[in-house]
């Protein structure tokens, strides 16, 4: 299998892995008829500095893989690099995100911006 990418460098191997998210540029090259499908839910990112979560919560938190799995949603936590890739104690952080259901109500309302504009509603649900 073979890749061009945009910088034209071409990169040769036996499984392309693409790893680009929600709005796949190589899904969409790959499978044109492919869409998004809203699954139900929508997912809450934070992150926070190691200093200042263990100063809240003591030092023994951060270094856990965190999961929370209630009956009406889901969260999970685990520590990162800090800025510039930095993993020196102290300098590192923890990113979470909270998966809750939302119905195509109030998905509509969080993804409407100041002005009313309505971005990336989804056409249909699984």
């Amino acid at each position: 299998m073979r890749a061009r990418l945009a910088n034209g460098v071409t990169e040769q191997g036996d499984l392309l892995v693409a790893a680009n998210g929600f709005r796949s540029t190589v899904r969409s090259l790959l499978m044109p008829a492919t869409e998004p499908v809203y699954a139900g839910y929508a997912g809450w990112r934070g992150l926070t500095d190691e200093a200042e979560m263990v100063a809240r919560l003591g030092s023994g938190f951060f270094a856990r893989f965190g999961f929370d799995l209630a009956c009406s949603y889901q969260m999970v936590g685990y520590p990162v690099a800090g800025v510039e890739n930095d993993l020196r104690p102290g300098h590192r952080r923890y990113t979470f995100v909270w998966y809750r259901p939302v119905d195509d109500e109030r998905l509509r309302e969080l993804l409407t911006d100041a002005s009313g504009q309505v971005h990336g509603f989804p056409s249909r649900r699984r």
